[in-house]
């Protein structure tokens, strides 16, 4: 296998992008040859790629492969830090992520990663704006340009989904004339969007305002409707909504003994947006909890000392405004009903069994995250 104190001297003079791509494939090439049967010795160190193939495409701007090769990573990280084999049932769950992730690097070919990193900068919000020439607002594409925005332009909706097989905007402008076609372009930009990344801001720019089209507007997906005409104070409206949304973004404590299992969580949950913070004890992570309020707690339940159990008993008993509500998410390998009784006895909301698949673990996590929020308040 291929890692990265191993590259051939040529693949320093290559395109950045096309030495991801070939570490990715002698990834692939590797895991195909050396998993049937389960050997450790050699999960390990195709664990070790995947973390870097993680950081190394998240450098690179290529979010869709650091997505999935982070969610492969955190699925893995189970069976090689508690040295287990996968059942037949969880190979084939390895086997759909590694699919996945096999898929994704195919369809970045070498072309679509230069245009990407031609553009690619870490400060800049990609945006697509959908208006026919005619009624395009004056000024605004060179506004956005100037606040290091990259702006994309569109005249018809067909179009515009096209582009996002060569990119995801982190907003999309609708004029209102296209209105009817907001539901299937929300659809269409999400479905593209990797899951570990905010979902797009869509505003559709009306010219005059009408109460029903707006209902309408936001009904299909919209996160706004607005009537503002001038660039600037446009520009600004956006990023209003955008400081909302990163507002909105939840505090989530990991309490977890095994030091890769807790690190791939963290990285987990940071790549999403959230503020995570670890803990590798009950001790840990309580004093963790009186200095730092998290909007949910992420524990696995058997730890050395003190199990999981303990910690949210210890909680439960802390006055409200200290957390005695905070929701708690439990990480377990027991599947039995008794101890899935005794897991929400004891004061958690949910429980997902081990390895947890990282898509249902973010939307767990966070629905139960901002559910608090919104319960206090945090949101009005």
């Amino acid at each position: 296998m291929t890692s990265s104190s191993q590259l051939a001297p040529t693949e320093f003079s290559a395109h950045p992008g096309q030495v991801l791509h070939r570490r990715a494939h002698a990834f692939l090439e590797g895991w195909r040859a050396s998993q049937k049967p389960w050997r450790r010795d050699r999960a390990w160190p195709l664990y070790e790629e995947l973390e870097r193939l993680t950081a190394t495409a998240k450098d690179q701007g290529a979010a869709e492969i650091a997505a999935s090769a982070l969610e492969l990573a955190v699925y893995l990280c189970s069976f090689v830090d508690n040295d287990t084999a996968p059942n037949p049932a969880q190979h084939q769950a390895l086997d759909r992520l590694v699919s996945r992730f096999a898929a994704t690097v195919d369809k970045k070919d070498a072309a679509r990663t230069q245009r990407e990193e031609s553009v690619a900068d870490g400060t800049r919000q990609q945006i697509f704006y959908l208006c026919s020439e005619a009624r395009e607002l004056p000024g605004l594409a060179e506004q956005l340009r100037q606040q290091h925005c990259i702006v994309r332009s569109f005249d018809e909706p067909a179009r515009l989904i096209l582009a996002l097989d060569e990119v995801s905007p982190d907003a999309l402008f609708v004029h209102e004339a296209f209105v009817d076609d907001v539901h299937r372009l929300v659809a269409e930009v999400q479905g593209k969007r990797s899951a570990h990344r905010d979902p797009t801001l869509c505003l559709v720019l009306a010219e005059e305002t009408d109460s029903a089209r707006t209902l309408f507007a936001q009904r299909a997906g919209a996160d706004a409707v607005v009537t503002e005409r001038d660039p600037i104070a446009l520009i600004a409206h956006l990023n209003k909504l955008l400081e909302q949304r990163q507002s909105l973004r939840y505090r989530v404590l990991i309490v977890e003994d095994e030091p890769t299992a807790s690190e791939a969580l963290q990285v987990l949950f940071s790549s999403c947006g959230a503020e995570a913070k670890v803990a590798g004890s009950v001790p840990e992570a309580l004093a963790t909890f009186e200095v730092w309020r998290p909007d949910v707690v992420l524990s696995d339940i058997a730890m050395p000392g003190e199990d999981g159990y303990s910690l949210i008993r210890k909680i439960r008993l802390r006055s409200p405004e200290r957390g005695g509500v905070v929701p708690a998410v439990a990480l377990t390998a027991y599947a039995k009903i008794e101890d899935r009784v005794t897991i929400l006895a004891a004061g958690f909301q949910m429980y997902l069994s081990k390895p947890a698949d990282p898509n249902e673990l973010v939307a767990v996590v966070g629905s139960l995250a901002n559910g608090r929020r919104l319960g206090d308040g945090v949101l009005s």
